[in-house]
């Protein structure tokens, strides 16, 4: 046969009764048929052979479609012919010319190029063509990132930022239903040279007004900000605000720092009563250098910082995500007005109620207080569900002379009860602190719970000069009668290494911990310089009650591994005190613990398990400090343990209960039988009988093992 040059492919705009369609163009077999349904909005649907249509013809002849149901109008149906792309032709050598067979295998041939030439005719008359001599090169990713095609009035094209194009009507909806606003629209430059804060301004005024909205700044573009009322941007009261930057940098301008009241607008974006708020990938730029700190200026606590998060309604400011942002230069460095230089510049500052908050893989760098902060006043709303993760602070001075950086993180509580705290995988280097639930002294007692910090690590490689320290949690301050409830506390698997600090982690210092974990963490002083260098201070003038354990942590080359000079006991609720110290480790240490454990008397119950900790070349396992005790008040409690308690300089009301055997003694040495020992076992070496099962007793020259049965020392 020979093959016509009808396109291989048809048409039909169906009318709810036609099933049977014409295949005008010459087939081999019906699976070589491609039928396709099309609906009013073009969507596609694939018919199936046998379920959906019949075929008859083919063989190299034309043929017919049956389909079992009509489609409406509307609806069009398209037959294309796709010829397996197959040889299955085979010759046999010495046989006479196979003709038919030849054709037919050329018939085939024909059919496929046919094929091929239809379909790059059907994208051809899809696609945007450069004409035949032209080239528009090769646009690869790194050219077209965040980049539009266009064409000049010569016809060539350019790679151009949307930020490029000239002012548009601003507010147009984009595909996820949001505003769609860029600084360019109302006016801004973004050169590092034109101040840019009246077109902010008015940005921030038109998502306002919207109720919402996605704010693009451009890539590479630096917009400058600053006023004498407000640094810019306030968003308020919108419920879904989307702010990418992807590289785009927010600086604060030459004296940009406000002058008059605040009204707490000193970030550089400020959020007031917003849900559902995303903000990525921008830079903010404090500017710090270039700012003025004299009398005239208004510092209040953040003053310009990146962003500002305030909630002066009674609704929370919630459903927030910060993320590949980086935060630099915040506060001011120079003059004297107002507080002291460096003190006044948070990256990120919150307050008074914002709840589930994702602050990740942002980086902050010299922020001259805290890289973030939540600082809650009283009668305000509590922070709930606060995740800082996967950032990097940068807070070391890198060559400038700062008075004091405060720090990476501060949840403060203002006498409410915050919770669901996550501080995990970070890396803290430089002079950084990180501080939770303290610093309000004014307010009343309040609770701090659900604390988790886990897999960070602290690497502070020179001294601050001051009292800084790495971690502070739960400080108080009993002056006033005002203490903080810690309750379920998580700090594990972290790595802190520093040089020359007074302390490193301080935990509930002047404050009331309960059900605290602080496990499989590594202490480390680079250079030791005495006694004072600490590695976990906890309870220090506090109160503790419930479960407290410290296990498998290691401490290495500081002055005293663990330091607690505090009450062991619950006030004002006698709840009984189970504090464990299990599995540590102390290398190089001038004391592995010193536990000064005084005050009033203990809860029924109360135990202490000293067990299994390791100190390899420290100077005392366990060390009371000088004229100190361990003072169990009245009634007392229980010190289970294996290691040799007689480090400490005396025990009142204490009773040293060994659960493990113990070592070789003379039966005088023995502690009184009791039901606590019932099972230990010892080895007494001046018995002055064999006989199993019976009593030991002292003052002859054999050497046997006995056990404790609760009420004697048996032979056994």
């Amino acid at each position: 046969m020979t093959v016509a040059s009808t396109a291989p492919t048809i048409t039909y705009l169906e009318n709810g009764t036609t099933v049977v369609q014409a295949v005008p163009f010459q087939f081999l077999a019906a699976t070589d048929l491609v039928v396709e349904r099309f609906d009013s909005a073009g969507a596609m649907t694939l018919a199936t052979l046998g379920a959906d249509y019949s075929v008859a013809g083919g063989d190299g002849a034309t043929g017919s479609v049956t389909m079992a149901v009509a489609k409406a109008a509307g609806w069009r149906l398209r037959i294309r012919r796709s010829t397996a792309r197959t040889q299955p032709t085979d010759y046999t050598p010495g046989d006479r010319f196979p003709a038919e067979s030849h054709e037919r295998a050329l018939d085939r041939v024909t059919m496929i190029a046919q094929e091929i030439g239809a379909a790059a005719l059907d994208l051809e008359s899809r696609s945007l063509r450069v004409p035949g001599g032209d080239s528009i090169g090769e646009l690869s990713k790194a050219v077209r990132a965040g980049k539009v095609l266009t064409f000049d009035a010569l016809g060539g094209y350019a790679m151009r930022s949307m930020g490029d194009f000239p002012p548009g009507p601003p507010g147009e909806i984009d595909l996820d239903g949001l505003h769609f606003y860029t600084p360019e629209q109302f006016g801004a430059v973004g050169d590092n040279a034109t101040d840019d804060t009246a077109a902010l301004l008015e940005l921030a005024a038109a998502v306002n007004a919207a109720g919402g909205g996605r704010v693009f700044f451009n890539p590479g573009k630096i917009y400058l900000l600053g006023h004498a009322a407000q640094l810019t941007m306030r968003f308020q009261g919108v419920n879904g605000l989307l702010i990418e930057g992807d590289g785009a940098t927010l600086k604060t301008k030459n004296s940009g720092c406000p002058t008059a009241s605040l009204g707490y607008n000193w970030g550089q974006i400020n959020i007031v009563d917003c849900t559902n708020v995303n903000i990525r990938g921008l830079r903010f730029d404090g500017n710090r250098a270039n700012q003025s700190h004299t009398a005239g200026h208004v510092q209040g606590y953040g003053f310009n910082a990146g962003i500002v998060f305030w909630t002066p309604g009674p609704h929370a400011t919630e459903h927030v995500l910060i993320a590949d942002c980086r935060f630099v230069d915040h506060g001011v460095l120079s003059g004297t007005g107002g507080g002291t230089p460096d003190q006044r510049g948070d990256g990120i500052w919150c307050s008074n109620g914002i709840k589930h908050v994702h602050v990740i893989k942002n980086v902050f760098e010299r922020c001259g207080r805290w890289a973030f902060v939540i600082e809650q006043n009283a009668g305000n709303q509590a922070a709930d569900h606060i995740y800082f993760r996967e950032n990097l602070v940068l807070n070391e001075d890198r060559g400038v002379a700062l008075t004091r950086p405060w720090g990476a993180i501060d949840i403060e509580d203002g006498g409410l009860n915050n919770s669901h705290i996550y501080i995990e995988d970070n890396v803290f280097e430089g002079t950084t602190q990180v501080a939770i639930g303290g610093f309000n002294a004014e307010v009343a007692e309040c609770t701090v719970s659900d604390v988790y910090l886990r897999r960070n690590i602290w690497r502070l490689p020179t001294a601050s000069g001051g009292t800084d320290v790495p971690f502070s949690l739960g400080n108080g301050n009993p002056g006033t009668g005002t203490y903080r409830s810690l309750e379920r506390l998580f700090i594990e698997h972290n790595i802190v290494s520093w040089a020359g600090l007074p302390a490193t982690f301080q935990v509930g210092t002047s404050a009331k911990l309960s059900d605290v974990f602080i496990r499989w963490n590594t202490f480390r002083a680079e250079t030791l310089t005495g006694a004072s260098e600490l590695g976990l201070q906890f309870a220090y003038g506090g109160h503790m009650e419930g479960l407290i354990e410290l296990v498998g942590n290691e401490f290495i080359g500081l002055g005293e591994g663990i330091l607690n000079n505090g009450s062991w006991y619950a006030d004002p609720t006698p709840l009984p005190l189970h504090l464990k110290i299990e599995g540590n480790r102390f290398r190089a240490c001038y004391r592995s613990f010193n536990l000064s454990m005084v005050g009033s008397a203990a809860p029924a119950g109360s135990t202490l398990v000293l067990r299994d900790n390791v100190s390899e070349n420290s100077r005392a396992l366990l060390d009371g400090g000088a004229g100190e005790s361990l003072n169990g008040g009245t009634p007392g409690f229980t010190l289970y343990g294996r290691e040799r308690h007689d480090h400490i300089n005396a025990h009142t009301n204490v009773t040293c209960v060994p659960t493990g055997p113990l070592p070789n003694c003379a039966v005088a040495g023995l502690p009184p039988a009791a039901t606590g020992l019932k099972g230990i076992r010892g080895y007494v070496t001046d018995a002055t009988a064999t006989t199993f099962a019976s009593t030991v007793a002292g003052g002859g020259g054999t050497n046997v093992q006995v056990i404790c049965n609760g009420t004697n020392w048996v032979i056994g």
